[in-house]
């Protein structure tokens, strides 16, 4: 499973889609955004281990949970939802794309 997320090579400035696993993603935030940039970590289905640093070193990163948050098999994104604090957290429908499961 990959994330997009928007980086630049040197600026950061010019927002360039990037597709990556979570951790390599958080390497690479690391290593090129400054770390008080506004960061929105669009549909975030990672582990909240890897969450937890990211919002440990980013102070401005908020973290976009969909519709995958309902299904039996995202345990990983249910646990990131119900432990990232609530003022870094970023409810996205991507509908028609990602809608939530029919079993709730």
């Amino acid at each position: 499973m990959g994330t997009t997320f928007f980086c630049t090579g040197e600026s950061f400035r010019d927002r360039v889609p990037v597709l990556c696993v979570d951790t390599t993603a958080f390497e690479i935030m690391k290593a090129k955004a400054p770390k008080d940039h506004r960061i929105h970590f669009h549909c975030y289905s990672g582990s909240w281990n890897t969450a937890r640093k990211m919002l440990e070193h980013f102070p401005n990163m908020y973290l976009g949970v969909t519709g995958l948050v309902t299904f039996s098999t995202a345990s990983d994104v249910r646990e990131v939802a119900r432990k990232v604090p609530l003022d870094r957290l970023l409810v996205e429908t991507d509908a028609p794309y990602m809608k939530p499961s029919n079993a709730l």
